[in-house]
Formats: structure tokens, C-alpha cells, sequence
């Protein structure tokens, strides 16, 4: 098989930045200079494009991941591309977080504020550090986590 046809075997299953497509070339026991023919061939076909490569990883991530994690991730690609103004039909950070919020938190949310004993501000307190860190962990922005929580404890007050 080919250089080439391995090349568009590969991007056919998930994109890939230009220098992951180039690493698993390599890998595969093409050489350098075939690994580069292929790719500089891809990216001349359409079938490799970075830009591409970034929006289906923010695509990918965005719902469990922040800004930050994903920005690293593209940086760890090397595709030299921003998320400012990255994909424009997706959910602002704070938004996302708050869905994330709401899908690992909720339950526990709801029998923390049904609790009718003494222990009841100390165990919300605790399930908030335990929420922001997870989400400061997954790369979010802490205004952006503030405003989820806030949020998010809001409309759980509302309901209770």
C-alpha cells in the first residue's frame, strides 16, 4: 500500500492535523520523504486540511471540555489555529459548562437541597468545590464555571 492511499485510508476514519497524519506515516514504516509526498498531496486534494482538523476537535470536545483544554490540545497539533471565532454554531463556555453541570451534578444537587438537617449550607459548599474543581480540571474558564454554578443552582432552587 502506499503512501498516499494510507494517507486518505486514514483521514477517511477521523480527521487529522497535518503533523499527526505525518507521525502516523512515519510510524507505519513509510519514509520521510514518501510520509510528506502523501501528505503535501492530501492537503492539495482537500482531503487534509488543519482547519478542518481544529473544528472537528472542537467539535468533539466542546460538550465535557473547556476553551483552554481544547486550545491546548490544538497547540499539542501544532495546527496554529485559534478557537476565537472557532465554530460559530456551538454553545458559549458557560453554557456548556452548565450542561455539564447539570449532567453529572443534578442528582446529587437535588438530594443536597432536600436535606433537611444542619449540615445543609456545608454539604451544598462541599458539592460546589467538588464541582468547580472538576470543571477548572476540565479546562473551563472560572468566570465562565461561576456563572454556570450560579446558574445552575438557581434553577434547582426554583424546582426544590
Amino acid at each position: 500500500m502506499t503512501a498516499r492511499i494510507k494517507a486518505v485510508d486514514l483521514l477517511s476514519r477521523r480527521e487529522h492535523s497535518r503533523r499527526e497524519l505525518l507521525a502516523k506515516l512515519l510510524t507505519k514504516g513509510y519514509s520521510q520523504e514518501e510520509a510528506e509526498d502523501a501528505v503535501d498531496w492530501a492537503m492539495k486534494q482537500g482531503f487534509q486540511s488543519d482547519e478542518r482538523f481544529s473544528n472537528s476537535l472542537y467539535r468533539r470536545r466542546a460538550p465535557t471540555y473547556g476553551d483552554q483544554f481544547i486550545q491546548a490540545e490544538l497547540d499539542q497539533h501544532q495546527v496554529g489555529v485559534t478557537l476565537a471565532g472557532q465554530v460559530d454554531d456551538l454553545e458559549p463556555e458557560e453554557v456548556r459548562a452548565r450542561k455539564w453541570l447539570e449532567r453529572r451534578y443534578a442528582a446529587k444537587l437535588a438530594a443536597v437541597l432536600a436535606c433537611e438537617d444542619t449540615d445543609h449550607r456545608e454539604n451544598l459548599l462541599q458539592l460546589k468545590a467538588k464541582a468547580i474543581r472538576a470543571l477548572g480540571a476540565r479546562g473551563f474558564h472560572f468566570h465562565n464555571i461561576n456563572l454556570a454554578w450560579t446558574r445552575f443552582l438557581q434553577d434547582h432552587s426554583e424546582d426544590a
